[in-house]
């Protein structure tokens, strides 16, 4: 997240602001456009979408922050839940897919 120091004028902490919701909404996307290719538990949209970093295509960001980006997919209901798998360490997760009737 980008943060403006407490002392920079109200333009500086507008312009992190701002800069947060652009690299927000093109994580949304990117994790919009992995998970329309195959239904993911988060561990494989991790992996997915560090696959794509490794290429050059998108901006390294933390496991967190697309987890948190998911998240706000599904709030939207832009993805539901599909049902469940279980990750490599053998718990159950949720399978996330992309909703089509959007």
């Amino acid at each position: 997240m980008t943060h403006a120091r407490f002392s920079d004028p109200w333009t500086s902490h507008e312009a992190a602001a701002s800069i947060d919701q652009v690299i927000t909404k093109d994580l949304q996307k990117c994790i919009h456009m992995i998970l329309s290719f195959k239904p993911m538990i988060d561990e494989e949209l991790v992996d997915a979408y560090q696959a794509q970093v490794d290429m050059g295509h998108i901006r390294q960001v933390s496991p967190q922050a697309i987890r948190t980006a998911r998240n706000e997919l599904y709030k939207m209901k832009h993805i539901y839940v599909s049902g469940v798998k279980k990750t490599r360490s053998g718990n159950q997760a949720r399978v996330w897919s992309v909703n089509l009737g959007l």
